[in-house]
Formats: structure tokens, sequence, C-alpha cells
């Protein structure tokens, strides 16, 4: 298992000041748990320089944010004319619960198979095959979907499961 960062507020913002006190006081947060938090996706998947700059004075490692790249080779970024310290690990920008109707309903195996042929054109593409997803206690289906997605990939499709602070 993994745990790293999201945020305090689930929001990103445009300016440095921020999204470094936001960041902080996450850390700050898994710290009183006894959890070092190196990793960090942003709320949205929303990406821009003044979070890129945050997050490297604050000592991650690396994150991840579609609106970065969602179909690309981690990367370091380019931010006020210097290499970033925070590799960018692209995300497909899809998760299960946009799948879920206002009244909490979905269809799992169309879920599911949209996910298979998403997995298939990534690998036959060469692109790392990311999955994620919010927990939501109305959403009582997602942990099994997540578990039927993993299976494919996993048993079916051969790929090995490794965490995002493995990547980096």
């Amino acid at each position: 298992m993994d745990i790293q960062s999201h945020a305090f507020y689930h929001y990103t913002y445009n300016d440095y000041a921020s999204n470094r006190f936001n960041i902080r006081k996450a850390k700050e947060f898994f710290l009183d748990l006894g959890i070092e938090t190196t990793g960090f996706v942003a709320p949205y998947g929303k990406w821009n320089e003044q979070l890129a700059e945050a997050l490297e004075d604050e000592g991650y490692r690396y994150s991840s944010e579609f609106s970065y790249d969602y179909m690309g080779f981690p990367s370091y970024p380019v931010v006020k004319g210097k290499v970033s310290k925070v590799l960018e690990i692209p995300v497909f920008p899809v998760a299960p619960e946009l799948f879920v109707n206002e009244d909490m309903t979905c269809n799992p195996e169309k879920i599911l198979e949209f996910y298979k042929t998403a997995i298939d054109e990534l690998i036959d593409h060469g692109i790392p095959v990311i999955v994620y997803a919010h927990t939501h206690p109305l959403m009582s289906m997602i942990p099994s979907l997540l578990e039927n997605i993993m299976d494919y990939a996993i048993n079916e499709k051969g790929l090995k499961p490794v965490n995002m602070t493995r990547i980096h």
C-alpha cells in the first residue's frame, strides 16, 4: 500500500502561497499520523506551475495530474525555465465514478468493458496503465469494480502491480 497526499483542502489554487499552504497542511496531517508523504495527486487532476513550485519546495518527489499529461511517459516538467525535481507521472483521466448516475446507479459491466478497452489501448501503445478512483460511501460498487479491473489487468493481461513510489 502507498499512502500519499491529495491536499488538505480538495482544491488546486492558481497561486503559489495558497498551494504551498494546502500542501504543507496535508503533509503535517499525515506526519502527525506517522506517515511521510513523498507523492501527490492534485484535486481534479489540475496542474499548474504554481503547484509544481510548491510541491518542489515541500520536498515532494513525484506528482500525478492528468491536466499536465495523461497519455505519455513520466517526465520532469520545465517550470520557469528550469527542470523541476518533481517527477510528473501521467494518469489516465477517467475514474469509475464518472459512470455513476445522479441516483447512484451504474452499469458495472459497461464500465468494466470501457476499462478493458482502455487498458488494451494503453498496452498496445506502450503507455503505463494507471487506474485511480475516489471512494465514496454512496458508491459501494467501486471497490468490487476496481477488483475486476485489476483482475483483468493483472491476470488476463499480465501487468505487474506497482505503487507510484516504485514508479518514481
